[in-house]
């Protein structure tokens, strides 16, 4: 391969593990409340259960991916046709729809509840991030690559600043960290056994992730033209994701349980020991967090309800997002209390599928199940 060639996979590569990411870093990850819940609180054992995330996640796209390179899907559903009976492709392809529905409303209520924080109005932020969905996705799957390629960077950046700067705030291995750390494993002790239980809630936080992805992935693979781009990008998903959550999970090691226990966004908390004021740097943060993973949603339910209505794309698009704008009004956190359990565990399924077929090697046979996409 050339120079140029080898250039150009990096490049895609790149963009395609951006986009990856971006989908990934919604609102619970950027806030810290994701990662406290789902491996701070096993203390010590943490790291163990975010580098078995990363690895897993990376694997997991990269089987879609390469399934999707292979098979040419119009739309996700396809994909699930391959990989499960056709009776339980049918429910998932509903629940998906569904969940995609559901977590882009989520995204909706999340941004007005972060415009709410600095005071300004609800309803803004619920038409800012519709907006600029809408302006996004009608360039379709290319506007999406476009934009993450250099917005991701910039989020990924932020947050890890942040962190950064909270480990900086004291001495590495002090007393209070030692102390802290202390408190979160006796708390959890009797719980759970060592290990077992952070393997266990790994793997349910990788399911509840990669749904979104599905459509977004199905589409990126068509627009790949070498299989390495795929691996390449996989790959540095799982490193930068694996990276940032393993700095964030370090400096939520050494916060106070208490506190992190009262507030619900501790991206706050970890910005207080930044060098200067970064409210302003929080709230972009948040924000870029929450419109990347609603633009991953959105465009995986248009690109599924396109086969489905055969109508235009704008038109399509545009009613998802007039139509997911009253729902948002429910309430971030009532939505997320909801809503977020249920797909946890449904997501469940759908990886061990994915797994069963990468180790049977049976991810390139035809679909023998007669899907016409409808």
């Amino acid at each position: 391969m050339s120079a140029a060639g080898r250039t150009g996979v990096l490049g895609n590569s790149f963009r395609l593990a951006m986009t990856i990411v971006g989908t990934t870093i919604g609102a619970g990850f950027a806030s810290g409340r994701e990662i406290w819940e789902f491996f701070t609180v096993y203390g010590a054992g943490s790291g163990q259960g975010i580098l078995l995330f990363a690895g897993l996640y990376a694997l997991c796209c990269w089987v879609i991916l390469r399934i999707s390179w292979q098979t040419k899907p119009a739309s996700y559903s396809e994909l699930l046709f391959r990989l499960m009976s056709p009776q339980m492709a049918r429910v998932y392809d509903g629940l998906i729809m569904f969940y995609l529905f559901s977590l882009s409303a989520v995204m909706f209520a999340a941004s007005g509840a972060v415009f709410a924080d600095v005071r300004l109005p609800f309803h803004l932020g619920v038409m800012a991030i519709a907006v600029l969905v809408f302006s996004v996705l009608i360039f379709q799957i290319r506007g999406l690559l476009s934009l993450n390629s250099w917005l991701i960077p910039l989020l990924v950046l932020m947050l890890a600043a942040i962190a950064f700067f909270y480990l900086m705030g004291g001495e590495p291995g002090d007393s209070q960290g030692r102390e802290q750390t202390e408190q979160l494993e006796q708390r959890f002790e009797a719980r759970f056994q060592p290990y077992y239980g952070v393997w266990a809630s790994s793997v349910v936080y990788t399911s509840f992730n990669l749904v979104p992805m599905i459509g977004v992935l199905c589409m990126a693979a068509r627009e790949s033209r070498h299989p390495r781009e795929l691996a390449i990008g996989s790959l540095l998903s799982g490193l930068f994701l694996g990276g940032l959550a393993w700095l964030l999970n370090g400096a939520l090691l050494n916060m106070p349980v208490d506190v992190a226990a009262e507030r619900e966004i501790l991206l706050f908390e970890l910005a207080g020991h930044f060098p200067f004021r970064v409210e302003k740097l929080v709230f972009l943060s948040l924000w870029l967090a929450i419109y990347t993973t609603a633009l991953s949603s959105i465009f995986s339910l248009a690109t599924r309800l396109k086969v489905i209505v055969i109508w235009p794309h704008s038109l399509i698009l545009a009613m998802l997002v007039i139509g997911i704008i009253p729902f948002s009004y429910f309430g971030f956190a009532t939505l997320v209390k909801i809503l977020y359990p249920i797909f946890g565990m449904a997501s469940l399924f759908f990886v061990g599928c994915l797994l069963l077929s990468w180790i049977r090697g049976d991810d390139s046979l035809p679909n023998h199940h007669g899907f016409s996409g409808r």
